[in-house]
Formats: C-alpha cells, structure tokens, sequence
C-alpha cells in the first residue's frame, strides 16, 4: 500500500491504482477494491464519504452566512411594503390623545380609528421610518437632500405613481376622490382629540403652520388670508355701516380679525362648538386669534344651529358662515332649515356669506345650496370663488344672499377697505382682497355659469 497526497483534484498518476482526493486531506492508494487491500480500501471509501459530507455541510453554512445580509434586506422590503399598502388602504383618521410629540426626530404613521360619525376619510403621514431600519431611513432621507423630492418619489413613476415619501402629510377624502394634497412636515407640534374631532398642528416645510381638523386642512399661516378676508369682506363691504355681526364657526379667529377692522361693527358675536379649536389656535396661531382680543367680541361655545334658532328675529346685519365640509354634522349648515333660520335672524336688507365648496369638485352640492338659498332668500344671491392653495383644487366658493328690503349688490362693494384708515392701523395692510377682486370673484368660468347662473341673480 503506497501514500500519497492529493490537493484538489491533484493526485499522483505514478503510484498503482485509483488516487482519491479532498480538499488538502492527505489520502491513501491501493491497488484497488479487490486484492489484499479491498477491506481497507472499503474502510476508506466511507471515511471518505463521511469528510465530503462533513465538507458539504460546512460549504452550506458558509453559503448561509453569506446570503443572510441578503436575507435581512429581502424580509426588510417586504415589512415595507406591508407598511407602504396598510397605509395606502386603511381609512383612517388623525390618532387622538393629545400631547406634544417631542422633537420629531422619530415619528410614525398614523393609523387610528375611524371616525364614528362615518365620515371616511384617509390620511398618509409616513413620517420617517416606521417598518423600515434607521439606516434606509437615512437613506431615503439622503435621496430627498441629493436628488429632490420628485426624484425620490422616481421609483413608482414608471409606473405612474409616486413613491410614499416619510414626512409627508396627505389629505384624501371622498369629498374629492381620486386626488390628494400634500405637504411636507417639519414636525408635528399638537395633536389632540376634542368632544368633536381630531385637532392636529404641524410646521410645514413651505405654508408654515398647518391646522388640521380630522384629517382636513383648515388654515396654513401662508394662505389664509385669502380664505379670512375674502368671506369677511365681500359681505361687509357690500353693505352700509354693519353694525351687529354673527360669525358661525370661525374659531381659529381669522374671520373675526377681519371684521374688527370694520370701525362701524359694535357688537361680534361668534358661536363655535369647539373650545379646543380656539385654545390651539390662541397657542400656535396668534396673529389669527388676536381677533378673540376686540372688545367688542362675545365668544359663545356650543351649536350655531341652536343659536340662531334662539337668536331674535333681525338682529344682526350679516351672518359668516365659516363652516367645514357638508359631513357629518355640518351637514345641517348648508340645509333649508338652516338658512331659513339665518333669514329669520338678519334685519331687512341683510347679508350672509358661507363656504360653498369648489366647482371643480362639488357642482352638485352648490347647486342645491343656490336652489335652497333662492327659496329662502328674496333679496340678491350670488356665487364667488377665490383660490386658496391648500384647499382641495386650489380654490373654494362663497354664497352670499340678502333678505328682502335694501337691495344690495355684491358684484359692486360700497365700501373700500383696504385704504381704510382705522383697519390698517388696527390690524395692518390687507394681504389678499381688494376691491377689484371682490368684483372679479364673481365671474364664473363658463361651465359653472351655466349651472349656477340658471339659478342665481
């Protein structure tokens, strides 16, 4: 029997018989299974079989090894994309509870319960990386810095859809389907549940602060006052010295420091049925609820049905109607019952003014608010529009009316506010309205024209 060493596949030719060989194991020859060897050369095939099968295991964990990173990254996308598909079809709400949420550093996807008045609405806040490991966090928010937010959200545009980028807030509703508004959030500063609905606060990375009543923006420190002032003011302004002032809702203030700049109002009553709307709104958004601050206003937490209901007849000389969608229970503010207790409650000749939705979105619903108010209404009614960015569409609509008496003309404001004197002293320079946009707002692009103008004066 000879000996010899072979190294993978090397073996000697010289020596007599079958060389056998295994990763740098020193084997042995022998003149082959036959002969005066065979018992050995038998023995020696099962040691043999039993190094390869012990080598086979060993190459197998070490394949496993390798692959495990591989592994990890795969399980970590799939956790993700779960992630990204519960966030996308789960109809939800903003979560209650209330409190600040630190700095921001870590935040997650909130994921509540819906509402229990029905109204659905979803809600997408990714912010940051909830399902994800901080690194991918890190590196998805390197994409943002490098490459811009429309080339993070690249990866879904083939397909026509954009990626769900963390740290971003997105409205969708069934008020406006089949599309979404977002902004990008800096950091979230309250969130809260009221008796009546979710209240959240964010600092916005391009509209500053952000209100948002559950799941609707209300108020971005950017553009309310394209909201504030054109609702105030294009009833105001269409009357002769107002006086007495019911503002319904309204309670981040805004509307009331545009008529405080009105020197002829003496008294400004206001019925919101929120007391948490205005405490944030005093907190993140002072230069809105400095109109708390007018001594000639009365703030009356509760229903503003049931006020104008025991309101007595003709007392105010215009009503604002700063309402939220027709959902839920704001819906009895764009109903009959409603504006015939409006009516009942202005003086001859006095004015309303309400949200009236989008036409872009809701011609159906402003149809049957020009229908209802044309039946209460016997003075003027009319139909504006402005734009404000952050509303659904970009723009949203106004229905101003008068009851019987003075005939007022909306198109054409009587009074000029914006050189008034004591309204820039007391509240500064107008941002937004003046008096040839009152006018303009009243034109209607030429589809609307042909459903409202058929049912409007």
């Amino acid at each position: 029997m000879a000996r010899s060493k072979a190294r993978w596949g090397e073996q000697d030719d010289g020596e007599e018989g079958v060389g056998r060989w295994w990763h740098g194991a020193e084997m042995l020859t022998t003149a082959g299974p036959t002969g005066p060897g065979g018992d050995r050369a038998a023995a020696l095939d099962k040691e043999v079989a039993a190094a390869t099968a012990r080598g086979g295991s060993f190459s197998d964990l070490l394949a496993f090894l390798f692959l495990l990173p591989c592994l990890q990254r795969a399980l970590l996308g799939a956790v993700n994309l779960v992630y990204v598909i519960a966030s996308l079809v789960v109809l939800v709400r903003p979560r209650g509870g209330g409190g600040d949420t630190g700095d921001g550093s870590k935040w997650e996807a909130l994921l509540p319960k819906p509402w229990s008045s029905g109204r659905p609405f979803l809600v997408v806040v990714t912010l940051g990386a909830s399902g994800c490991s901080q690194m991918e966090a890190e590196a998805a928010a390197k994409r943002v810095r490098e490459s811009g937010d429309a080339a993070a959200a690249g990866a879904g545009e083939q397909a026509g859809i954009s990626a769900v980028i963390p740290g971003w807030f997105s409205e969708i509703s069934p008020m406006w389907p089949g599309e979404a508004h977002s902004l990008k959030v800096e950091k979230v500063l309250f969130q809260g549940k009221s008796d009546y609905q979710n209240v959240m606060v964010f600092q916005s990375s391009t509209y500053g602060k952000v209100l948002v009543l559950d799941g609707v923006i209300q108020v971005t420190e950017r553009d309310e006052c394209a909201y504030q002032e054109m609702i105030t003011h294009l009833p105001l302004c269409s009357i002769k010295d107002p006086k007495k002032v019911l503002v319904i809702g309204g309670g981040d203030g805004g509307v009331l420091r545009e008529v405080s700049r009105h020197s002829s109002v003496e008294q400004i009553d206001i019925c919101e049925i929120d007391k948490m709307v205005v405490d944030v709104s005093k907190q993140f958004f002072p230069h809105l609820a400095v109109g708390f601050e007018d001594p000639r206003v009365s703030l009356h937490i509760g229903d503003g049905v049931a006020f104008l209901k025991n309101a007595p007849e003709g007392t105010y000389d215009a009503v604002i109607v700063d309402s939220s969608d027709p959902i839920g229970p704001a819906q009895e503010l764009f109903e009959k019952p409603f504006f015939q207790s409006v009516a009942r409650a202005l003086r001859p000749g006095g004015v309303v003014c309400t949200q009236a939705e989008s036409i872009w979105l809701h011609m159906h619903i402003i149809e049957d608010i020009v229908a209802n108010c044309r039946q209460v209404f016997k003075g003027s009614v009319n139909y504006a529009w402005t734009t404000v960015p952050t509303y659904p569409s970009g723009v949203i609509g106004f229905m101003l009316c008068s009851t019987e008496g003075p005939t007022v003309d909306f198109q054409h404001p009587i009074f000029n506010i914006e050189d008034n004197e004591f309204s820039t002293k007391s509240k500064g320079p107008l941002k937004f309205y003046n008096s040839e946009i009152h006018s303009a707002s009243f034109c209607l692009p030429s589809f609307a024209k042909r459903v409202i103008g058929s049912k409007a004066n």
